[in-house]
């Protein structure tokens, strides 16, 4: 490379499923997702990485490598707003809405979407875009159980999918 910049848009989806939690096909979700980017007009402006059984140590580390543009987390969550990652024992490992809230004002710099596609997520997205609006940067939650995903997860990416033509 000559020193060129990548000006793609880096979309980081990270998933867990710990062992005692409902299983999620969290798969055929990425597969979703590269499905519309694909179909989309605007596919080469976007660069998707994965990381599974994410744990509450691996976190930070993916988000400053990859630094990316799009945050997308899979899998579960509580009441109480927490994401639920994946210990080294593949047990739930809660991580709570301060620490997390803590962690995207720490890398605003990069990060300007984040969509939570876990249970009971909507008011932590909320809350993110609201403190962060002013910055451009948005947020996206799920109202209730992890039984409402397949919905949330059809109508994440749909804004990048262009219509069929009406010829």
């Amino acid at each position: 490379m000559s020193g060129e910049t990548d000006n793609r848009l880096r979309v980081l989806f990270l998933a867990a499923n710990p062992a005692d939690t409902s299983r999620l096909d969290l798969a055929e979700e990425i597969r979703q997702i590269e499905e519309k980017l694909e179909a989309s007009k605007y596919r080469d402006s976007f660069e998707l990485m994965s990381k599974w059984a994410v744990r509450p140590s691996d976190l930070q580390h993916h988000l400053l490598k990859h630094q990316p543009h799009i945050v997308h987390f899979s899998g579960h969550g509580s009441k109480a707003g927490e994401i639920i990652l994946k210990g080294q024992d593949r047990q739930a490992r809660p991580v709570s809405r301060k620490a997390l809230t803590g962690l995207f004002k720490t890398l605003s710099d990069n990060v300007r979407v984040v969509v939570l596609n876990a249970c009971y997520s909507e008011a932590q997205a909320e809350r993110r875009a609201r403190g962060r609006a002013r910055e451009g940067q948005r947020g996206s939650g799920q109202r209730g159980s992890c039984r409402d995903a397949s919905h949330f997860r059809h109508t994440s990416f749909n804004p990048l999918h262009d219509p069929p033509s009406s010829s």
